[in-house]
Parts: structure tokens; C-alpha cells; sequence
């Protein structure tokens, strides 16, 4: 299962980004894409089963390039981090169908829990897949 995240934020938020996942995969590899151009070209590549992309948008611009290519994020579990609440970002964020959505100004402890949350179910469900296989 792959990880990667495509983030356009800076500052605190993106340190805030980069603590939450290192505390919560520390052992698990996590490919960060800075730009708009190393997404494109990563979400073509195979992902394996069960991939979770985090798209954490600095912009509403930016959330609607990432709009204009969501034909690649099928078959991946999305989480986004919208930039803002305004109502129209959010519907935005909704188009790319997230398994969960929450906000720059969001709880990253709670973003960093459901991201664990998805990543032990899927390996939960690889447990028991290779288990009846065998069985």
C-alpha cells in the first residue's frame, strides 16, 4: 500500500502536516508531491491496493487543477484538506469523492488518526484475504 501526498501549503500548516504523518507512519515511506506537474506523473504510475492519496491544496486554484484530474484518483482512498470553508471550496473538496475531508485550520491529531484508522483496516483486510486464500 502506497502513501502519498500532494501539498501546496507552507509554513505552519505544512509543518503541521509533515508531524502528523511522521508520528503516525514513522516506518512507513511517504511520497510528497510539491507540485501540481510530479502529481500528475505519480497518479498515472501504479499504486498498489489500497493506496491513500492525501491532496492538501494551498488554494481553491489548486483544488481545481487537482479537479481537472480526478479521473486519476479512482480506485485510490482520498482524504482532502481543503484550503478554506468558504462554500464553493467545499464542494470543490466533495467532487474528489474524500473517504474524509477536513481544513487547513482542521485538527491534524484527528486527520493522523483516520489516515492510521484506513491504513490498519486495510492491513487488516490484507490479513484476512491472504488467510481464507490459504485456508
Amino acid at each position: 500500500m502506497d502513501l502519498f501526498v500532494f501539498s501546496t501549503v507552507s509554513g505552519e500548516n505544512q509543518e503541521q502536516l509533515k508531524k502528523s504523518l511522521k508520528t503516525f507512519f514513522p516506518k512507513r515511506r511517504v511520497e510528497i508531491c510539491r507540485t501540481f506537474e510530479k502529481l500528475s506523473r505519480r497518479l498515472k504510475l501504479p499504486a498498489e491496493s489500497g493506496s491513500i492519496v492525501v491532496l492538501a491544496p494551498g488554494s481553491r486554484e489548486d483544488l481545481l487543477k487537482i479537479l481537472s484530474k480526478r479521473d486519476l484518483l479512482r480506485g485510490l482512498r482520498t482524504v482532502v484538506i481543503a484550503p478554506d470553508h468558504e462554500v464553493e471550496t467545499t464542494g470543490i473538496a466533495y467532487q474528489l469523492r474524500p473517504r474524509y475531508l477536513t481544513y487547513l485550520n482542521g485538527n491534524f491529531g484527528e486527520f493522523a488518526a483516520v489516515l492510521h484508522k484506513m491504513v490498519a483496516g486495510h492491513l487488516s483486510d490484507e490479513g484476512l484475504s491472504s488467510a481464507h486464500a490459504e485456508g
